[in-house]
């Protein structure tokens, strides 16, 4: 037993609870988040290495302006060393000129290595940094598509289980309503059963008439197996088929029955008026009745 100062902790220990669905929707704001997250992780990777590629390239640039300029001056140089040589024969001059050229070729060699090992480097940097934004944008997409489907999946089933729900609820009154209706032609025809074999004076009429006052039970119960049982329909349909069938017989056979009955009447009354057993009044009753 709780106390009246555990009762309020414990309604909110409960309150406080998450509910699965709730954990379920937290789970899926989290995942995407943290999709989001690695998604914007991955631009700005992608970003960096752009902007040291275009870093890169300015270098490049700039030293390719370098070198086109080393050579404008060699050329000017070779041009002055051309006259001084025509001019004025210094083997000295000329073998430094040829040190510096073949520097120069040395040092444009090495620029060019470099510069190749620097654009290969960046292009297999580009290239692994591409493949993991699509591995991760692929992940990504399959997830969210996952996601999707899981929601539409569990909303086509919150669908279906409503509308279970409302059809069972909506056949619950119907077959209340059809089974009440029932209820009241299968009592309203026992009494009126109840009522012809407490006084059952021509039961051979009356027997007919019971057998035509099942019609409504029967017609009744049937129908409403029919709507509860719509597998059973065809089955229960023979029956009702069947017992109207001896219904007709029954009714053909009352009538038969009645009508032989008011002519044995009528042949008595005639008897009765030939030999005058009956007084003056209820004689010419009879009589007139018998004619008509």
């Amino acid at each position: 037993m709780y106390t009246d100062e555990q009762e309020p902790l414990l309604a909110r220990e409960r309150s406080s609870s998450p509910s699965p669905e709730r954990r379920n929707n937290n789970k899926s704001i989290l995942n995407r988040m943290m999709i989001i997250i690695t998604m914007v992780v991955m631009v700005l990777v992608s970003t960096f290495f752009q902007l040291q590629q275009v870093r890169f390239s300015q270098a490049l640039e700039q030293d390719e302006r370098t070198i086109a300029e080393l050579l404008s001056t060699i050329q000017s140089q070779a041009k002055v060393i051309s006259r001084f040589n025509e001019s004025v024969t210094n083997a000295d001059v000329v073998h430094r000129l040829d040190d510096l050229d073949k520097a120069l070729t040395q040092s444009q060699k090495e620029m060019q290595k470099e510069l190749d090992q620097t654009v290969n480097n960046v292009q297999t940097q580009l290239d692994d940094t591409m493949k993991q934004i699509n591995w991760t944008l692929t992940k990504a997409e399959q997830e969210i598509t996952e996601q999707v489907d899981k929601v539409k999946k569990d909303f086509e089933q919150y669908v279906v289980k409503t509308e279970d729900q409302f059809s069972m609820e909506n056949s619950f009154m119907v077959y209340q309503l059809a089974g009440t209706f029932t209820l009241l032609s299968c009592l309203i025809s026992m009494w009126h059963m109840s009522a012809h074999l407490r006084k059952l004076n021509q039961p051979v009429i009356q027997r007919k008439i019971l057998a035509i006052l099942w019609m409504s039970p029967i017609y009744a119960i049937t129908s409403w197996f029919s709507l509860v049982f719509p597998s059973a329909e065809g089955y229960l349909a023979i029956i009702k088929d069947a017992y109207e069938a001896y219904v007709i017989y029954q009714v053909r056979q009352m009538q038969s029955a009645v009508e032989t009955m008011w002519w044995d009447l009528f042949h008595l009354h005639a008897v009765l008026c030939r030999f005058s057993l009956l007084s003056t009044v209820p004689l010419l009753l009879y009589c007139g009745f018998g004619k008509g």
